[in-house]
């Protein structure tokens, strides 16, 4: 009884997370949001990417697998130019042309060449020139120039 009472707690504060409002405008100019299943990045004016909501397999890109209901930095990334959230992994596009992806890499869909799940910014292996960027539910695409 005990492990189902903290699955019902850990349920619940996921859907806390899932349902707070953040005002987003407290943390600077945002040209662009994406929302996952559980959680949602933002990406700032200044290249940055924050992130916030349920953080079960890094897809927060915070550096460790925890849940937060206000948006917190992504490890590492600076001059990103687009994001994509997908349900449980994360994408960006850096203004260099490259792609970093973060969070579950069940089936490879982060690119870096393992199936090892992610809780920061790792290179796509091999992918430059990049234009545009799409994060599906087990799988990512890029366009390149």
């Amino acid at each position: 009884m005990s492990s189902t009472r903290n699955l019902i707690r850990t349920l619940l504060g996921y859907a806390i997370a899932i349902f707070t409002l953040v005002p987003l405008i407290a943390y600077g100019a945002t040209p662009s949001v994406s929302a996952g299943i559980y959680h949602s990045a933002a990406l700032h004016a200044d290249g940055t990417v924050r992130t916030w909501g349920s953080d079960i397999f890094g897809e927060l890109g915070i550096g460790r697998r925890l849940s937060i209901a206000t948006p917190n930095a992504v490890v590492g990334l600076t001059g990103i130019t687009a994001i994509s959230a997908s349900s449980i992994h994360t994408l960006a596009l850096k203004n260099d042309g490259r792609v970093f992806a973060w969070g579950s890499n069940f089936y490879g869909e982060l690119g870096d060449g393992t199936t090892t799940n992610r809780t920061t910014p790792v290179a796509v292996a091999g992918l430059n020139n990049v234009v545009a960027i799409s994060a599906g539910v087990y799988h990512s695409v890029a366009v390149k120039s």
